[in-house]
């Protein structure tokens, strides 16, 4: 009994004896059991019939005909050979074939869900509630003069003439004053205060953060109000205040806090208003208790003012500049813009680290797309012998593309592996930069190995589909 690769090789040899004399030797029956060997006699003899013709036409010397046999001979034996010895050593087809394909891919991957992992936390946290209302509504900032305003009656008089011109402005809805705009901790002052009517000692007492507001602040930026509004008028006798939900929680828990009191070192307040909770320091820090005092009690030299109107921000803007001017012509105002900006900026450093590392994870992907199409359309390259080989023993279309679309997905699934290990290891150094999202949430995890795999397989198209264009007489006359 003969093997196979015995048969193919007397089958060659017979063939390529009779390239000179006729091609129509037959084998014994007993070569020609197999089937696959009967197909490839068939097919080698049709490649030797067109050899013959060739030869016949161009009649080339007998040193290019010796030359030519002999490369036939060795590719027709061993293009489809299970001969190890005929094969790139595994060392050389790994770093030949399968570096520069998993490498990007992985780093793809890692970049992918970081940047997965930003989108989300940036989504999360606009949609987080500031506490107010920011459509139509403007600020500008300002700082008055020492040598000016040095009196406290002297700030005060100058923040109420500004506001109440700013009213009297047709399509001028309210208009405010405060020390520190929402999201910007600057100006606020933090003290322990306690209930009036619970311990005093230092245990007990909560943490505050103080605001100097006047009336018309909470109406402008769409703040609920309970109770009464800061007053526009000073009043030395008593102490009045208006509260957020916090702060009302922490001194009186479950309680209606209007007509309590607090104190706060050999002041009390009294509770005459609550409101809801602003943020006051970042969208991503949760609000702190925060009480409101009115802004003619203690005026400072710096403050902003607030204005909600009917009209776009550019106008509204025009209108806060006209009535500072028409009370003082020399009083400057800066960062003069909407609330909406307000907002925006607030987060502008994590949309920018963001986008970043969005850009980065795009690009990656795309570099990991191009490594997986130019190694597969290298690999073809290198097999186009083998491929048309299989196509003339009767490989179908089919089987073609899977041959070579199976070593594209292999090697980034491979890739795919060490990206998602490497995001996993790495997603705890992120745990700083997310805002309510965990660092390793299982939705981004899942999308972003199916998305890289989706890259992979489209990559792979290219080239598996280049390979079934082979065409089989071609590839074993070109050597």
């Amino acid at each position: 009994m003969h093997s196979c690769k015995e048969t193919k090789e007397r089958i060659t040899e017979l063939l390529l004896d009779e390239a000179d004399s006729t091609p129509d030797t037959t084998l014994s029956a007993e070569l020609l059991k197999c089937g696959d060997c009967r197909n490839e006699f068939a097919t080698l003899k049709a490649t030797l019939r067109m050899t013959k013709r060739s030869r016949e036409q161009s009649a080339p010397t007998e040193a290019y005909w010796n030359t030519y046999h002999a490369k036939l001979r060795y590719n027709l034996v061993h293009a489809n050979s299970t001969d190890e010895s005929h094969r790139p050593s595994l060392v050389a087809r790994f770093f030949n074939f399968s570096i520069p394909v998993p490498a990007p891919v992985a780093l793809a991957l890692m970049l992918v869900v970081g940047a997965g992992l930003m989108i989300e936390s940036l989504r999360l946290l606009l949609k987080t509630d500031v506490g107010i209302t920011t459509t139509n509504v403007v600020s500008s900032r300002l700082v008055l003069a020492r040598a000016k305003y040095n009196t406290v009656e002297q700030r005060a008089e100058f923040y109420e003439s500004v506001l109440q011109r700013l009213r009297a402005v047709p399509g001028i809805q309210a208009a405010g004053a405060v020390n520190a705009l929402p999201l910007d901790a600057a100006g606020t002052i933090g003290l322990r205060i306690a209930a009036m009517d619970g311990p005093q000692d230092e245990e007990h007492a909560q943490s505050a953060a103080m605001l100097s507001a006047s009336s018309g602040y909470f109406k402008t930026l769409g703040v609920q109000l309970m109770g009464d509004d800061l007053p526009d008028t000073r009043d030395t006798s008593r102490h009045v205040a208006v509260i957020n939900r916090t702060l009302a929680e922490k001194l009186w828990p479950g309680k209606n806090p209007i007509g309590r009191r607090f104190g706060w070192g050999n002041m009390q307040f009294a509770v005459i208003g609550l409101v809801g909770d602003i943020r006051t320091r970042s969208l991503e820090r949760a609000p702190v208790g925060q009480m409101y005092t009115p802004i003619v009690d203690g005026p400072q030299s710096y403050g902003a003012i607030v204005v909600r109107g009917s009209g776009d921000a550019p106008h509204l803007l025009a209108d806060l500049r006209n009535a500072v001017r028409a009370v003082d012509a020399s009083q400057p105002l800066y960062e003069m813009r909407a609330m909406d900006d307000v907002v925006a900026q607030s987060v502008a450093p994590r949309r920018t680290n963001t986008v970043l590392l969005g850009t980065f994870g795009i690009l990656a992907m795309v570099l990991a797309a191009v490594g997986v199409y130019a190694v597969l359309s290298y690999g073809v390259a290198q097999r186009t012998r083998e491929i048309g080989v299989r196509m003339a023993l009767g490989a179908r279309r089919e089987d073609v593309i899977a041959l070579v679309a199976r070593q594209g997905l292999v090697l980034a699934a491979i890739g795919i592996a060490l990206g998602l290990a490497g995001a996993f290891a790495l997603s705890k150094t992120m745990s700083s930069m997310l805002f309510a999202v965990h660092p390793r949430d299982v939705r981004i995890f899942a999308v972003a190995p199916i998305t890289l795999a989706i890259v992979a397989i489209v990559a792979t198209l290219a080239p598996a589909l280049r390979a079934t264009r082979v065409d089989p007489m071609s590839a074993l006359r070109a050597e």
